[in-house]
């Protein structure tokens, strides 16, 4: 798997400004090592959507066959009009982990650069499994909206705890949350995806092959067809 070196350069917050020389060789070195050491691994599954709540006191969305549930305004308006859900987690695993630690014991810079490679490789990764969740749909006459994350407008990460028993990722992908509710490892995500019947207007839908992010994973496209209208 590939990771993108702009958008890790983006972590760090490098726009258009190049690396010097020195750096630019490490930044590379770096990258080049999160790729051919790290495995990162994932799972997803849909589950149909039970009911919709989309204001009041407990705005949000519930997931049939599982205690899950997709909270606040803006995951309830995400999902209108879905039939199902698929939720997805990916990791990068605990060498990543391991590795942070190594390199700030060592260099500060190192650590932030295969810290930001890391990230954008784990981000690679949800990107192929978000292709994976769309080819699926397709292939079964549903279309799909852009992943939404706990984090997410107002949608709260206490929820991941529940996403993640619902994947059974604690004991597949070996990913927890701390009493905070964030990742462990760090290098990982959780996210959902909504899932439409045909000629169901879906908010987040992609609308153009060339604004989308999944474009160089996309199973679709390599098969001469699109996912969208």
């Amino acid at each position: 798997m590939y990771l993108d070196r702009e958008e890790a350069l983006g972590y760090l917050g490098y726009g258009k400004q190049k690396l010097d020389g020195d750096l630019e060789a490490r930044f590379a070195a770096l990258a080049l090592e999160c790729e051919k050491t790290l495995s990162p691994a994932y799972s997803w599954a849909a589950f149909a959507v039970e009911r919709i709540v989309p204001d009041g006191e407990c705005p949000g969305v519930d997931l049939a066959g599982t205690s899950a549930r997709l909270v606040g305004e803006s995951m309830a308006a995400h999902m209108k009009g879905a039939c199902g859900v698929a939720v997805l987690s990916c990791t990068a695993g605990m060498d990543s982990e391991r590795a942070i630690a190594r390199y700030q014991a060592t260099s500060p810079t190192d650590a932030l650069f295969y810290n930001a490679c890391a990230a954008a490789l784990v981000e690679a990764c949800a990107n192929r499994v978000e292709a994976e969740v769309v080819l699926r749909a397709n292939e079964v006459g549903l279309h799909t909206n852009w992943r939404f994350s706990p984090g997410y407008g107002d949608a709260p990460l206490s929820m991941q705890p529940d996403l993640l028993c619902a994947l059974g990722a604690p004991g597949r992908l070996a990913v927890t949350c701390t009493d905070s509710f964030l990742l462990v490892p760090s290098k990982s995500i959780t996210a959902v995806v909504g899932l439409f019947e045909p000629g169901v207007c879906a908010t987040g839908v992609r609308r153009s092959c060339t604004t989308c992010s999944l474009g160089q994973v996309c199973m679709i496209r390599k098969q001469g067809r699109i996912c969208h209208g």
